[in-house]
């Protein structure tokens, strides 16, 4: 059975710090800003920048590695059995009813939580059973989520040269933002060690619907929703 016993729904993510080098260079990234409100922009996208990079790898455990159906069926299944079998086992003779009721037992209450455990566990297999579990490899929602953020944080600091991209023939070539949103979501990646130096998948993910920013993806409701709270 896969190691999914640490997996929460709920998750605390410390703040990733980034250091004074790539800070600048990320903020370089982002263009000149023209006034406070440029600037306060920038620096919000940079407290975004660290909270997402903490949030990474923590969410990775809890996300991607949350239970899969069939890693409920493998943990209810024992359970339904064994609430069954202690039901059974409390309709036994007075005698022994006698025994546990002299050390303060309330078999009715007892009797009552075993059935609501039966049905319970029962429910649980019966909803999973009908549900596919995926098999290969991970999903990444984790990482997905990640850079979708990132990106949502450069554009709302980004403050340089806006243009359309450049055709020449079949070849098109990214925008001035574009590039300089790649290497920033790239740059922040890398200075919090979530990709290494070698990654060669970040034109996949931004071309993935999962990891478009989330207001786009909030018009296809494909986002990536993780229930987590966060602690700087």
């Amino acid at each position: 059975m896969p190691l999914t016993h640490n997996a929460q729904p709920t998750f605390f993510a410390p703040y990733h710090r980034l250091d004074t080098a790539t800070r600048s260079t990320l903020k370089e990234l982002l263009g000149s800003p023209l006034n406070i409100a440029d600037k306060e922009a920038q620096d919000l996208a940079m407290l975004d920048v660290e909270r997402w990079l903490g949030f990474q790898p923590v969410a990775e455990m809890h996300v991607d590695r949350a239970p899969k159906p069939a890693d409920y069926i493998a943990k209810f299944a024992p359970i339904y059995d064994q609430a069954k079998f202690l039901f059974k086992e409390m309709q036994t003779t007075g005698y022994y009813r006698d025994a546990l009721t002299a050390q303060g037992a309330e078999l009715a209450k007892i009797e009552a939580a075993l059935v609501q455990l039966v049905n319970a566990a029962q429910g649980v297999l019966g909803n999973n059973k009908k549900l596919p579990s995926p098999k290969g490899a991970r999903k990444n929602l984790a990482l997905k989520q990640t850079v979708s953020e990132l990106r949502r944080a450069f554009r709302h600091g980004y403050r340089g040269q806006v243009s359309t991209r450049k055709k020449q023939g079949a070849f098109e070539s990214l925008s001035p933002q574009e590039r300089n949103e790649r290497d920033f979501v790239k740059l922040a990646l890398l200075s919090a060690r979530l990709i290494p130096k070698t990654y060669t998948g970040l034109p996949a993910l931004f071309n993935d619907p999962d990891c478009s920013p989330p207001q786009e993806q909030s018009k296809t409701n494909k986002g990536v929703s993780p229930k987590v709270a966060r602690k700087k």
